[in-house]
C-alpha cells in the first residue's frame, strides 16, 4: 500500500475528505506519515523489520570497552553476539553513538535489531493487512484535530488504531512461527557495515 493510499484511506475515515495537492487534507498528511509510520515500525518487535548485520571496525571506549556504530535504520538493538553468531554477549550498553561491549567484542559483533525498513520506504507491507489498517487509523488519529477538528475523534482513532496493533502483532507472530510461509514472503536479510 502507497502514500496515497494510505493518505486517502485515513482521509474517508475522517468523513468526505480526499487527500490531493493543495488540499487541506495535503500537509497534514504529509507532515504526519513519517513519525505515524516511525511509531508504528517501533511499537512492536515485527517479523518483517528484524534484520540482523555485521558491525565492524570499533573504536575504544573507556572501561576497556569497545564501542561500534549502529546502523541508522536501527530502531531497538534486540540481541547482540560474538562474531561467529554462536554465543551471545550479555550486557550489552547502549550509549549516545552506539553500542559498547567489553574485551569478548572487540573482533566484530553481530546484532540483531529492529529496522524502520516501513518508515524509510513509505510502504506498508502487503504481507499484513492488519498493520496497514492500524497505519491508517493511526494516520486518521493524528490529523483528525486539524482536518475535522474533533479531539474525540482523534482519542477514539487512536485507541481502534492501538486494538488494531495487537491484533496485527498476533498475526504477525502467527505467521513467523508458522510453517506455511512462502518463501516469497521471507524478509529477514543480513548486512554489512
Amino acid at each position: 500500500m502507497n502514500r496515497e493510499e494510505v493518505y486517502n484511506l485515513a482521509c474517508q475515515m475522517l468523513g468526505n475528505f480526499f487527500f490531493k495537492e493543495g488540499a487541506p487534507t495535503h500537509d497534514p498528511c504529509v507532515i504526519q506519515y513519517p513519525h505515524v509510520l516511525r511509531v508504528a515500525n517501533a511499537k512492536y518487535d515485527w517479523s518483517f523489520a528484524q534484520l540482523r548485520g555485521a558491525l565492524r571496525n570499533p573504536e575504544r571506549y573507556p572501561g576497556g570497552r569497545w564501542l561500534y556504530r549502529l546502523p541508522s535504520s536501527c530502531l531497538k538493538v534486540r540481541q547482540v553476539f560474538d562474531r561467529t553468531g554462536t554465543r551471545r554477549i550479555e550486557l550489552p550498553e547502549m550509549v549516545a553513538g552506539g553500542l559498547t561491549v567489553g574485551e569478548d567484542g572487540s573482533g566484530g559483533v553481530l546484532v540483531d535489531y529492529q529496522a524502520d525498513l516501513v518508515a524509510s520506504a513509505g510502504e506498508l507491507p502487503p504481507a499484513n493487512p492488519i498493520f496497514c489498517d492500524a497505519v491508517v487509523t493511526l494516520l486518521a488519529a493524528r490529523i483528525a484535530p486539524a482536518i475535522a477538528g474533533d479531539a474525540r475523534l482523534a482519542q477514539a482513532l487512536e485507541q481502534q488504531a492501538n486494538g488494531l496493533f495487537l491484533q496485527a502483532i498476533a498475526f504477525d507472530k502467527q505467521q513467523d512461527y508458522s510453517n506455511a510461509r512462502s518463501p516469497h514472503a521471507l524478509q529477514q536479510t543480513s548486512r554489512s557495515w
